[in-house]
């Protein structure tokens, strides 16, 4: 399904590429950001800033923190929530196709096969469950019987 299945081709490159995106720019930020806080400390050593330019330069890394953390939480959200939606699309758009595809064909069990893989359609005239749920009730009657209950 993921190699040859191409809508989902294109929306997993897209939420990938978009993902990577996010971390790149994460990454970026949080070099950015320790360099500040590496300048800090060396101007703190060498005593070569006033105290007014330190606690400037402390309230900018200070800054930079909430920021990043804050970006990280609003964005990384939305892109969990964008990749989400884009999941549930392409599940209804696979659920949809195999229905059709299993009334066209006279298919009764549709299964997908490999990692994650699950029913994608079953005809109503497959469904056993009450059958197995009786099945199962009448066994443990006879295992109750069997232990004397």
């Amino acid at each position: 399904m993921k190699n040859g299945f191409t809508y989902y081709k294109n929306e997993d490159a897209r939420i990938t590429k978009k993902g990577e995106a996010f971390q790149n720019e994460m990454m970026a930020k949080q070099r950015a950001l320790e360099q500040k806080a590496q300048n800090y400390e060396k101007y703190m050593r060498e005593g070569t800033m006033t105290g007014a330019d330190m606690q400037n330069l402390e309230n900018e890394i200070m800054r930079m923190r909430e920021q990043l953390m804050n970006q990280q939480q609003t964005r990384g959200a939305a892109l969990e929530k964008e990749t989400n939606e884009a999941l549930t699309v392409l599940s209804k758009k696979i659920e949809v196709a195999g229905k059709k595809y299993c009334e066209k064909y006279g298919i009764d069990v549709l299964l997908i096969h490999g990692q994650g893989g699950q029913i994608n359609f079953i005809n109503d005239k497959m469904n056993v469950t009450q059958s197995f749920i009786d099945f199962l009730n009448h066994e443990q009657e006879m295992m109750d019987k069997d232990l004397g209950k």
